[in-house]
């Protein structure tokens, strides 16, 4: 999650979109919808957005169609269930964020890092 707001400049809408067929694991690119512009977009994901990937849909995916969300929620004991939604990570940047001292970030606050 935070790879694809970072690395890529997703706007979180865009990311809660994301199905796991979004993603390319063997080719390294994420494909997505653009509805502004209307075109669909491929690009290259970062070294560190397809080490995430990797090891995300590899271990914990595995099994699921492809047109399943790819951001999954999780409970207390690390189970993946259900998908996250737009709330869902504007909390868990915020958590995160104090987590390491940084105070009031929002997930649009990474589409410009």
């Amino acid at each position: 999650m935070l790879c694809l707001l970072l690395d890529h400049g997703l706007r979180v809408g865009k990311a809660v979109a994301l199905t796991i067929g979004s993603i390319d694991l063997a080719a390294g690119t994420l494909t997505f919808y653009r509805e502004k512009v209307d075109i669909i977009k491929t690009c290259l994901l970062s070294p560190a957005t397809l080490r995430a990937a990797l090891a995300y849909i590899s271990n914990d995916l595995i099994g699921i169609e492809v047109n399943t969300l790819l951001l999954r929620g999780s409970r207390k004991n690390g189970a993946l269930f259900g998908a996250l939604g737009i709330r869902s990570i504007q909390s868990r940047i915020g958590f995160l964020c104090e987590a390491v001292g940084l105070k009031r970030l929002s997930p649009h606050d990474c589409r410009h890092y």
